[in-house]
């Protein structure tokens, strides 16, 4: 819409006699105040030059001028930033499988005492690898009207039936995805006018911030819209993290900024290894462990320890204070058992949820430990 630009004079003791303006190419407009107000209208980039004039007067009758000023303006046509991720729904379910197939007889020309000949090769069957894709189902119950005889009469009743509808694939779009730890990730989104008029060829950033609460986002992708307005940014591994696109604006568009998706990432947990794997009863394991990935928190991470027995299991503790490359090692001490029992008992650790730690919680593999015999079973005992 139309834009007012506000000049405003200042002169000594004489006052301002007033204010020449004018807005791109159109001629002045003279303004008999101190204050001019100037209307500026059109989408693009417009230039509003001013000039006032005081009631002094030289020698010759003439009045003194101040220097030009000078305010640029631009009108844009406001534009709307979309950002998602898109799924795939119902896709097509393929398997690959070995077929029997039957290769027709045909000539061929092939090359003896060197000429040219045809020759007709017998029809023959083959072994081939091939990919079949079907369309998902779903069987549904439907309500129908059927015309019956009742007492005489034909009346209409309503009956249940159970059909099998085709599920077609179709693409979603949402605002949150998981992400496998590791894994890259695609955004794709549209830029246009508010009016819904796509914006073609225009440059859209991809800023990423870590989900660690300090809202740090950086610049990770530099895309180009297509003639629809459509783009679309592969986003390199990382954490769990917010995105977002920015659109600076043109000459005729004002910029805009798409809401923020979120990625959440498992973190990933190793348990490295646990010595010894067999133990008396009483005795210590010494474990090492190691959370991937890096953005530990200044504080450190925190650990879970767990210890199961078949598919029971307990938390027996937390490691605190995971920092630096982000391996850890702790020790778990048995109590004292009867020598003749064995059991196998596991262990897992997995992180937990933090609110500076952009991962989601997971969980490491288990490793087994055998417990079993008398602390001091083993040991040499010397003779006096």
């Amino acid at each position: 819409g139309t834009q007012y630009v506000t000049a405003t004079a200042h002169a000594g003791p004489s006052g301002v006699a007033g204010i020449e303006c004018h807005a791109d190419d159109i001629p002045g407009s003279w303004y008999q105040e101190r204050t001019a107000v100037v209307p500026v209208s059109g989408v693009g980039e417009h230039k509003v030059q001013c000039q006032a004039q005081s009631n002094a007067v030289d020698m010759n009758g003439q009045r003194a001028m101040s220097a030009p000023a000078t305010f640029s303006v631009k009108i844009g046509q406001p534009t709307v930033t979309a950002l998602a991720f898109t799924n795939l729904v119902d896709g097509l379910r393929c398997r690959r499988s070995v077929e029997r197939i039957t290769v027709p007889a045909r000539w061929v020309r092939v090359r003896r005492n060197g000429h040219w000949v045809r020759v007709r090769r017998a029809a023959h069957a083959k072994r081939v690898r091939v990919r079949r894709c079907q369309v998902r189902t779903r069987r549904e119950r439907v309500t129908i009207w059927v015309t019956r005889q009742h007492n005489g009469r034909r009346v209409r009743i309503k009956e249940h039936k159970l059909v099998r509808v085709v599920l077609r694939p179709h693409t979603v779009s949402s605002g949150r995805k998981f992400i496998r730890h590791g894994h890259a990730a695609t955004v794709s989104g549209w830029l246009g006018t508010t009016d819904g008029v796509a914006l073609g060829g225009q440059t859209v950033d991809v800023l990423s911030a870590p989900d660690d609460g300090r809202g740090s986002y950086t610049l990770v992708a530099v895309v180009r819209t297509g003639a629809n307005g459509g783009w679309s940014a592969r986003l390199a591994p990382g954490p769990s993290r917010s995105t977002t696109a920015v659109y600076a604006g043109g000459p005729t568009t004002e910029g805009s900024y798409a809401a923020p998706v979120n990625m959440v990432v498992p973190a990933k947990v190793a348990l490295l290894r646990i010595t010894p794997r067999q133990v008396a009863w009483g005795g210590t394991v010494r474990l090492t462990g190691q959370l991937e990935g890096g953005y530990l928190p200044p504080g450190g991470a925190l650990v879970r320890l767990r210890i199961g027995l078949g598919k029971s299991f307990t938390t027996y503790g937390v490691h605190e204070h995971v920092a630096g490359s982000g391996r850890f090692t702790t020790a778990y001490t048995f109590g004292v058992g009867d020598p003749s029992v064995r059991r196998s008992y596991w262990f897992q650790i997995a992180s937990l949820p933090m609110g500076d730690y952009p991962y989601a919680p997971a969980s490491s593999r288990r490793i087994a430990v055998l417990v079993g015999g008398h602390p001091r079973a083993g040991r040499r005992t010397s003779r006096p």
